[in-house]
């Protein structure tokens, strides 16, 4: 893992800062940071008062999402119910060109990319090739609140807020200093964390300027593998088909079929080896039995991370009515992860190799012989090991005042800018294993060496034959020749001007109408270089394919590449109005109707014109309903656009021969995507008795439909599969399978060598449910209680491919829609605080309910449903020493309380590749007791 040396000078430039802020700071030192500011509402540009808004939007401040979730914003953000299938560190797996380590955070199970993430109202620019954010690169010390929008607004803010927005609103007038130091271990001594940071603001220039800003460290060890928890040393894997006749069912001690410590020849293609696997380095081979295969072992089950964060914001007030600003974020993240032991598996072994013993060699020159598929793993050698880092820099600028005693206007201009290296440590290098396997003997000098090296001498130039066959047959020279780090950095630069003007130009019986212009142009790009060597299986001769006896003497093909360029401009304008209609009649305290319209033109995937109409009446105190009625859309990304032809291995079920194993899945990108379409209904009621003033409770109805959604049209998919199967193999979507032989052969011969992916707007999705937030402040005794309770119910949540194919009903199952996250029907958050003189106790249990193992009406599964289960948290606080003229408080978290073990479950993709994945629903805690003890200090 890179090493990240900049913030060490960034910490001894801040710790001036700080020491500057403290000599400087004008407040008294008691007062530090209390000044109330203005809430402005996020999900519109004319409501400033979150009582006034027609959309949902749950607030929830940084004291109480980290209270009992004190490592950061993104993992107490995932413990809110609104939160489904959101990708962390304990779902590290391989990506061409992401950081699988990082947090992306996932509103109602519609995935990542479908909200939009916001700092301070402005959006933050990508930083994976799928166009979503790690949201562990934003600022977190200096975050007053989260805004969680959870209805469409895209009208308001462009793409991508088909699901919602997540504002991450910043403390932009603090003064003083503040810190946390924290350390954490879990139970089992492992996954140790450590967190460092610090923040300083103070009133510059006679109180006309203000600057502040932070440092942020977190470091985290992880868990290295997943037989680190007696669940994942199980080796859980789905038996069975999906069929009636033989139903999937959980089931421990699974092993790879398709490899074994000394090799394999793997029994998909009938011949005198098939099934045979090499017992030792001499030659020895025999019919492999169940103790000879092996499972994925040491694949990692929380993704280590470094991270260091500085940020820093000036303010200034040109005059009374002049305004500017200018900030910028950088942030260092690096994640490291173990993917696998070594494999080279699905390769053709010729029957010349040198390498192959004598009695093979015979055996293949008889009735039957010829080329055959191997494969092996190795736990003798370092295993494949993914190692990601990033620097996200992230700057604003801007200008803000008066256009006139009723009009307000704003300029701003940001530049963002992701780079993040993803390695694989120790990977293979595809042309060179295809060279290093076809060993033959050189007649000239008898010496084994590498076929190429006598066909096309300096084709590869110090070609090192390698010998498979045996636990530890390969030498570090033949390992050292076909084993290198490959690499992919990509590169997301985003450009955003942008302007709007907000007023009040009328003023109509019941108020005034406040209205907003905008507009807003958008350059980004994005750029990625890999150096993976990739196979053609069409004229590869030792990699893949069947037709390796046929093909050509070089036996290989040149280097494809992997790199993805692309680039687009986006123009918006958009017009929002807030009109009262009713104020203080019978029946009505208030009544407004607010309506927002979009235009956004892409230059690449063209025009989308999106709006919102929404209402909120105050009925009578303490009674509101709100409802609103919106269009919103995603524009393709990049990737989406111009993603390169990939090959990368997967593990694959297949219908057609009832195989489990791995193949190879290729994939692209596909320029001509237009924009898909969400249409949102919301319909809520909010309830705040004037009798009970700290009381509130709000219950929203949501539902939307997405239509021309960029689907994948993947031959992974079981319903893809049916389709096909269902056919005769007369479908299209046959097209997307490479067999060796005839359709009609339903043998295991038939797998699959090739299966193709791309993406087209054929896909709909629709989820429908219901939110309710809770809130209750009261004295008991000497001291407070504050009681929230966030719940849930989404009884649907079903996609469909492409028209005509199976829906997929998610909601209630383990294995969700497309994105494979669990999707409960019911989640359930119930937080309780209590604090008395300098002692604080705070609570938050989570729930969720059971789930059926898949909404895919193609399978059949026997086990019953995954149980539901709660986990607990709880952090006890102690504030002392106020004579200093600070505020310090001592904090011990526990979560996990009851060490409540995840239920079991694994998803139909880790069928070939048995505990590859820990055998838990994503969102379940899989670490089991955790402890933290942390010291915060203000002054």
């Amino acid at each position: 893992m890179r090493q990240i040396n900049w913030a060490r000078s960034a910490a001894c430039g801040l710790v001036a800062m700080v020491v500057s802020a403290l000599a400087s700071a004008q407040t008294a030192p008691g007062d530090a940071g209390q000044e109330l500011q203005e809430i402005k509402v996020t999900g519109s540009r004319v409501i400033s008062n979150g009582n006034d808004s027609p959309t949902p939007v749950t607030l929830v401040t940084t004291e109480q999402l980290t209270a009992t979730t004190p490592t950061n914003l993104a993992d107490a953000l995932n413990n809110l119910p609104v939160f489904s299938g959101s990708l962390g560190p304990s779902q590290a797996r391989s990506s061409t060109f992401d950081n699988s380590g990082g947090n992306y955070l996932n509103l109602r199970g519609l995935g990542s990319v479908r909200n939009l993430i916001l700092l301070d109202g402005h959006r933050v620019p990508p930083t994976t090739s799928a166009g979503t954010v790690d949201v562990n690169f934003l600022p977190q010390v200096l975050v007053q609140r989260v805004d969680v929008v959870t209805g469409g607004a895209s009208a308001v803010y462009g793409s991508d807020a088909v699901s919602g927005v997540v504002n991450f609103v910043l403390d932009k007038k603090f003064n003083g200093v503040k810190f946390d130091l924290d350390g954490g271990i879990s139970q089992k001594h492992d996954d140790r964390t450590r967190k460092f940071d610090i923040a300083a603001g103070t009133d510059i220039l006679g109180g006309r300027g203000h600057i502040e800003g932070s440092y942020e460290h977190f470091s985290s060890d992880g868990i290295p593998r997943n037989e680190a928890r007696a669940n994942g040393r199980l080796a859980e894997y789905l038996a069975g088909a999906g069929t009636a006749v033989s139903p999937f069912h959980l089931q421990p001690g699974g092993t790879l079929f398709w490899a074994t410590a000394g090799g394999i020849a793997i029994p998909l293609v009938p011949g005198p080896l098939s099934g045979d696997t090499f017992v030792d380095n001499n030659g020895t081979f025999r019919p492999a039995g169940p103790s000879d295969h092996s499972y994925v072992q040491n694949s990692t089950m929380i993704a280590s991370e470094n991270s260091n964060q500085l940020f820093g914001r000036l303010d200034f007030d040109v005059n009374d009515n002049l305004h500017t600003y200018a900030q910028v974020s950088i942030a260092d993240v690096a994640n490291q992860y173990q993917l696998s032991p070594m494999l080279y598996v699905f390769k053709w072994i010729l029957p010349d190799d040198a390498f192959l013993p004598a009695a093979a060699r015979a055996a293949l020159a008889g009735p039957g012989g010829g080329p055959f598929l191997f494969g092996k793993d190795s736990n003798n050698n370092s295993g494949f090991v993914g190692d990601a880092d990033g620097r996200n820099v992230y700057a604003n600028i801007g200008l803000s005042g008066k256009l006139s005693s009723w009009a307000d206007f704003e300029v701003s201009y940001s530049h963002g800018e992701s780079r993040q290296r993803t390695s694989t440590l120790g990977n293979f290098d595809n042309l060179r294993l295809a060279a290093a396997l076809d060993a033959v003997t050189n007649p000239a000098t008898g010496q084994i060496v590498c076929n190429v090296t006598l066909t096309h001498p300096g084709l590869y130039p110090g070609c090192v034959p390698l010998n498979p066959f045996g636990p530890t047959s390969e030498t570090q020279a033949m390992l050292d020749y076909v084993r290198r780090s490959t690499s992919s950095i990509l590169t997301n630069k985003m450009d955003d001007l942008f302007a709007n003007v907000v007023g009040e130009p009328l003023d109509l019986w019941a108020g005034p109408v406040r209205m907003s212009l905008s507009g807003e142009f958008r350059r980004q790009s994005l750029n990625n270089n890999g150096d993976s060597n990739l196979i053609n299986p069409t004229t590869d001769c030792v990699g893949l394919s069947a037709s390796a006896i046929t093909c050509p003497s070089t036996r290989f093909t040149s280097p494809s590449e992997g790199s993805a360029t692309g680039k687009e401009n986006v123009r918006e304008f958009a017009y929002e109005v807030n009109v009262p209609l009713l104020k203080d009649v019978f029946l009505a305290k208030g009544l407004d109707v607010n309506g927002a319209f979009r235009n956004a033109n892409y230059s690449i995937s063209g025009n989308a014109n999106t709006w919102k109409v929404g209402t909120v009446w105050h009925i009578v105190d303490g009674w509101t309903l709100r409802a609103t009625r919106s269009r919103d859309f995603r524009a393709p990304t990049l990737i989406d656009l111009f993603a390169p032809i990939s090959k990368e291995s997967t593990g694959y079920t297949d219908l057609h021969t009832g195989v489990a194993g791995i193949t190879y899945i290729q994939s692209q990108g596909n320029p001509n995507l237009k924009p898909e379409l969400g249409n949102t209904t919301t319909v809520g009621v909010v309830f705040k008795p004037g009798s009970l003033p700290d009381f509130s409770v709000a219950v929203d109805y949501y539902n939307i439909k997405i239509t021309d959604a960029i689907g994948t049209f993947s031959a992974t998919d079981s319903a893809v599969q049916a389709q096909c199967e269902q056919s005769g193999g007369t479908s299209p979507s046959c097209a997307l399978y490479v067999r060796p032989l005839p359709f009609s052969n339903h043998t295991p011969a038939n797998f699959p060598t090739l299966v193709y992916s791309e993406g087209l707007n054929l896909a709909s999705q629709k989820v429908n449910g219901v939110d309710t937030d809770l809130n209750y402040l009261l004295r008991l005794g000497a001291g407070k209680l504050a009681l929230r309770g966030l719940v849930s119910y989404q009884p649907t949540n079903s996609t469909q491919q492409y028209p005509g194919a199976p829906v997929i009903r998610g909601a209630g199952t383990a294995s969700g829609v497309a994105s494979g996250s669990p999707l409960p029907e019911w989640k359930v958050t119930a937080m309780i605080s209590y604090s008395v003189g300098p002692y604080s106790v705070n609570t938050q249990t989570r729930w969720r309910s059971s789930l059926k193992q898949s909404g895919d009406p193609s399978l059949v599964f026997s086990d019953p449903p995954v149980p539901s289960v709660s986990f607990t948290d709880l952090s006890l606080g102690y504030a002392f020493m106020p004579t200093l003229g600070g505020d310090f408080k001592l904090l011990l978290s526990v979560q996990n309380v009851f060490d409540k073990v995840a239920p079991l479950w694994q998803g139909t993709f880790s069928t070939g590749a048995p505990g590859y994945n820990y055998p838990a629903v994503n969102g379940d805690d899989i670490v089991g007791r955790y402890f933290t003890l942390g010291l915060k200090g203000k002054f």
